[in-house]
């Protein structure tokens, strides 16, 4: 038993949105619409060359990015200037602010897209960039707030709550990653550098977050939130918010998955975009007497409302779904990485992005990885719990190994029963035909009795297996703390802080797992796969 690859498609039910898609079984598209590409080389290079971006498009945002490194005291890296080449091209992901770069997956997909990139720059002899997209403007702060350590969660209490995470200081921030890197045993260097860089902007502490997690040159850290971005997307913004463009064409597509027996992943609105001010983002609406954000901003005119968005660019807002169309129109993305929540809504956008004239990148649902430290290897081996097995729930584990333990069985007894119940139903049926359902009820409650006979005898191996029960309880709850997928709670750092101090070899698992995502994929293959990692006892 050890690191082993398998297909994350697979794990998916028959029905799943993305294996639908990416198993091409998909619904017939509305008229004129085509569904998102899989990543395969023939589609990716047949998107390359539509994604081109003029000069004066590139110079704008090598310019925006420049100043955005500059304003958070983080050291320019050198892929920036590359986007300034008409050949470079993008693989983007992203994800909210989460401390500390958040759950393990943020680490999975970053790696899915840099590695992609190097794959097919490779190839294509030009410059791919990957770029992590900071979702700044996200106003669910508790998504962002809160830090696994293995045994409970850590919440971040700012001074200030409301509006665009990424304008959150990070006042008082600096305290809860000391508490939370001690209680899970992150690294000292490690939990020093992290805690360097939480300063400034939420925004500010994720670029610095990224940059240590990566390198200063591997990744480009991008925030939309950025005045002089949205000064080139205000036609787009303005389209959407005096003609609602997006919910049209997106609830064309949502009427096509739905007759394929599929759920959309996110609701459209009639608009789509927020207004943002110092401590709120509110969502536009339009209504009766014009537009409106709140009780105290309205706009009763559409030249009023397109005035302020040409004036004020950065006050406005792209929602969940609107958001994609802005990051394409800024990137020539060639492919974006996602998790499957994140792949599903994009799939719903598959008429949005013509409408507004933008080529809907290929779409590479991220690896995910289980990680199993030292510690718990051991005990998956101990307990004979086969990796193709990690994926299930706790109880699964525990009939398997109590029906493993051979409890004593009453099914001979029961095949017995069967046939003297035959027997005497002949008999008794025979001397009076009104005997049969007495027979019949007796022989049923007989079959009850055993039936209860089987479940005091598993119950019986369960309390003599205590103590092996409890240590499958330990290693599920390793793979699922809190009841999530790992990837889902525990952060990378503290993942990568336990191997180390579980390791007797040097290797880290930054080293380990980047060496497994590349053995498993190639210019030709990126379906989405699932890794195990084991870290071996000697």
């Amino acid at each position: 038993m050890g690191n082993s690859t398998s297909s994350l498609i697979d794990t998916l039910s028959e029905s799943h949105l993305v294996r639908t898609w990416w198993e091409n079984r998909m619904p017939v598209p509305p008229k004129g619409v085509q569904w998102p590409s899989c990543p395969s080389a023939e589609n990716l290079d047949s998107i390359r060359p539509l994604v081109q971006r003029n000069d004066a498009h590139r110079k704008t945002l090598v310019s925006a990015l420049t100043k955005q490194y500059a304003d958070a005291g983080v050291a320019l890296p050198s892929r920036v200037a590359e986007l300034s080449l008409e050949s470079s091209r993008t693989v983007t992901t992203g994800h909210q602010l989460c401390l500390g770069t958040g759950p393990a997956f943020t680490y999975y997909k970053v790696l899915t897209a840099v590695l992609l990139a190097e794959q097919l720059e490779d190839k294509w002899g030009v410059p791919v960039i990957p770029v992590f997209w900071l979702a700044s403007e996200d106003h669910d702060f508790d998504e962002v707030r809160s830090l696994w350590d293995g045994q409970g969660w850590h919440r971040w209490t700012p001074s200030e709550e409301g509006g665009a995470v990424g304008r959150m200081h990070t006042e008082g921030l600096e305290a809860t990653l000391s508490e939370w890197g001690e209680s899970a045993g992150v690294e000292p260097q490690r939990l020093e550098a992290l805690l360097g860089a939480a300063k400034g902007s939420l925004a500010d502490a994720m670029r610095r977050w990224m940059h240590l997690t990566f390198g200063p040159n591997r990744i480009v850290v991008m925030d939309g939130d950025d005045a002089d971005l949205k000064a080139t997307f205000v036609g787009h913004m303005s389209k959407e918010l005096t003609g609602q463009r997006m919910a049209s064409r997106v609830v064309m597509a949502n009427e096509a998955l739905m007759a394929g027996g599929h759920q959309p992943q996110v609701h459209v609105r009639p608009v789509n975009l927020f207004h943002l001010q110092e401590g709120s983002r509110v969502r536009v609406q339009k209504d009766e007497e014009g537009w409106s954000a709140g009780p105290d901003i309205r706009w009763e005119t559409e030249e009023q409302l397109t005035e302020a968005v040409s004036q004020s660019p950065e006050s406005f807002s792209p929602n969940a779904l609107f958001r994609p169309l802005y990051q394409s129109w800024l990137l020539p993305d060639v492919a974006v990485v996602g998790g499957l929540a994140e792949v599903s809504y994009w799939i719903q956008l598959a008429g949005a992005f013509p409408e507004f004239d933008l080529v809907q990148p290929a779409l590479v649902p991220r690896d995910g990885v289980r990680i199993l430290p030292r510690k718990l290897s051991a005990l998956a081996r101990e307990m004979s719990v086969e990796p193709r097995h990690f994926g299930e729930r706790l109880p699964q584990w525990e009939a398997r190994f109590i029906s493993e333990g051979e409890p004593p069985s009453t099914a001979n007894w029961r095949v017995a029963m069967v046939g003297e119940s035959e027997s005497a139903l002949q008999s008794f049926t025979a001397l009076d035909a009104s005997l049969q359902g007495s027979v019949q009820s007796t022989a049923a409650k007989m079959m009850k009795l055993l039936d209860k006979l089987d479940e005091q005898g598993r119950r019986a191996v369960r309390r003599q297996s205590q103590v092996a029960l409890d240590r499958l309880a330990r290693l599920h709850s390793g793979l699922f703390p809190d009841g999530q997928a790992q990837e889902r709670v525990a952060n990378w750092h503290a993942l990568a802080s336990k191997w180390g101090s579980e390791s007797v070899r040097k290797e880290t698992l930054e080293s380990i797992v980047q060496a497994q995502f590349e053995q498993s994929h190639d210019h030709e293959d990126w379906r989405p796969l699932l890794h195990v990692v084991m870290q071996e006892s000697d």
